[in-house]
C-alpha cells in the first residue's frame, strides 16, 4: 500500500530491505501522522519516519525491481478494496504479480485558539487520526498541559500566521481564539489560502454592557438587536437572557451580586448599602419574573466579595435604614447576609456568598475603606 505522501527516500528503503528476510512479502503503509511502516508477513518490523512512496509502473508494464521489496505471496486480503491495482512486473526475470494500493492521506487541521473549548476539539480530531496544529498568541493558554494531542501547538503573534505556518498544506482550519483583534487577524491571512475549509467558532455578535453607577435600584434588562460595548447611564445591575450577552458592575467594597438561571439567563448587581436597602436584588428577581417567566426558587445568587460584617462599620442612622434596630453608636452591618435574608424574602433558594473581605484579607481586592482608588470587575456573561 502506498500513501500519496512523496518520494521513495532510498536509503531508507535500503536500509528497510535488508531487515526484510529474502523472497519476503513486503508491505508498505503510510498511517495518518505521515510515519511509513513496512511490514514483512504480516508482522509489524521497522517503522521509518520518512515518508515514502513507490513509484509502480502502469498496469501491465514489466519493470525489474528489488527481489526483497516484492517476491513472496502478495496478500490476498487488500485485492478486494476499491482503488486496488495489480500489476505484473519482472523480478529478476521471474514474473511476480504486485498488488498496489493508494490511501489519500488523512487530513491536517489547524485550530487557531487554544482555550479550553479547543481541547475536546484536538482531541476529537487527534482520535480520527488527523494531524492537528494547535496556534495561539497567549503562551499560559498553550502551556495548560492538556493540547499534548496536538501534533504542534505553535505560540505566535496573530498578524505572523502566514509567516510562521505553512498554510496551504492543511484542509482545515477553525478560528476560535475569541478575541476579536485576533480572530480579525486570522481571517485576514486564512481568506485568500488554498485551505477549502475555514470555520469560526463564536457567537455571531459579541455584546457587552456598563453603565455609570449611582447607587440605586435600578437594573436594566438587555434584549437582543445590538452589538458591541453598551455604556447605559443610572443603573446598577443587568439583566439578559439573550445569549453571548456579558455585563460588568465595579465593586470596592460593595457587593457584586450575580444572577443566573438553568435557561441561561443571567445578571449581575452592584449593591451597595443605598442600592441593598432600595432593594435592587428584589427588583432584578421581579425582573426576571415578569419579563422571562423565571421562577425566584430556580435561581442562583451569588454575593461575591466585598467588605465583611466585621469591617463594615456604618452610621446609627444608616444602620437603623438597613436592619430595623436602632443604635446609639456606629456599628458594624454585613451586607452579604442582608442580601441573604432579602433573597430568602423573594423566593430564592439558592444562595451562595464567598468569605472573602476587601478590606481585611491583606490584599488582593482594592478597597474603599482602605484608601485605594482601584476597582474591582464583577462580570457576568450568558451563553454562546
Amino acid at each position: 500500500a502506498e500513501g500519496d505522501t512523496g518520494g521513495w527516500c532510498e536509503t531508507v528503503v535500503e536500509s528497510a530491505l535488508a531487515a526484510a528476510p529474502p523472497r519476503a512479502t513486503l508491505v508498505g503503509t503510510t498511517d495518518s501522522r505521515g510515519e511509513t511502516r513496512l511490514l514483512h508477513a504480516g508482522i509489524a518490523g521497522v517503522t521509518l519516519e520518512a515518508v515514502m512512496r513507490a513509484a509502480l509502473p502502469a498496469n501491465g508494464a514489466p519493470v525489474t525491481t528489488h527481489s526483497r521489496a516484492y517476491a513472496g505471496h502478495t496478500p490476498a486480503a487488500p485485492a478486494a478494496r476499491a482503488g486496488a491495482t495489480l500489476h505484473d512486473v519482472l523480478v529478476d526475470g521471474e514474473s511476480v504479480r504486485l498488488l498496489s494500493v493508494t490511501l489519500d492521506p488523512l487530513p491536517r487541521l489547524l485550530v487557531l485558539g487554544a482555550g479550553l473549548d479547543a481541547v475536546p476539539l484536538v482531541n476529537l480530531a487527534d482520535a480520527v487520526g488527523w494531524r492537528v496544529t494547535a496556534v495561539d498568541h497567549r503562551p499560559a493558554w498553550l502551556e495548560r498541559g492538556d493540547l499534548g494531542a496536538a501534533s504542534l501547538a505553535l505560540c505566535a503573534p496573530a498578524d505572523e500566521l502566514s509567516a510562521r505556518v505553512e498554510l496551504g498544506r492543511f484542509d482545515a482550519a477553525v478560528v476560535m481564539s475569541h478575541h476579536l483583534a485576533t480572530d480579525r487577524s486570522y481571517l485576514a491571512q486564512l481568506a485568500p489560502s488554498a485551505i477549502p475549509y475555514i470555520g469560526l467558532l463564536g457567537p455571531a455578535g459579541r455584546r457587552f454592557a456598563t453603565a455609570s453607577q449611582v447607587h440605586g435600584a435600578r437594573v436594566l434588562v438587555h434584549e437582543g438587536g445590538w452589538e458591541g460595548w453598551l455604556r447605559a447611564d443610572d443603573a446598577d445591575g443587568h439583566l439578559a437572557a439573550t445569549r453571548a450577552t456579558s455585563f460588568a458592575v465595579t465593586v470596592a467594597d460593595c457587593v457584586p451580586v450575580f444572577v443566573a438561571h438553568p435557561s441561561g439567563a443571567g445578571g449581575v448587581l452592584h449593591a451597595g448599602w443605598r442600592g441593598t436597602e432600595a432593594g435592587i436584588l428584589g427588583e432584578a428577581v421581579r425582573l426576571l419574573a415578569g419579563r422571562f417567566g423565571l421562577r425566584a426558587a430556580e435561581l442562583r445568587v451569588h454575593a461575591g466579595p466585598s467588605i465583611c460584617g466585621r469591617c463594615y462599620e456604618v452610621s446609627p442612622d444608616v444602620h437603623a435604614r438597613l436592619t430595623g434596630r436602632a443604635v446609639a453608636v456606629p456599628t458594624p452591618v454585613d451586607l452579604r447576609q442582608l442580601l441573604a435574608d432579602q433573597a430568602r424574602a423573594a423566593g430564592v433558594a439558592h444562595f451562595t456568598r464567598s468569605e472573602r473581605c476587601t478590606l481585611c484579607d491583606g490584599g488582593g481586592f482594592f478597597s474603599h475603606r482602605g484608601g485605594d482608588a482601584g476597582r474591582q470587575l464583577g462580570v457576568l456573561a450568558t451563553p454562546v
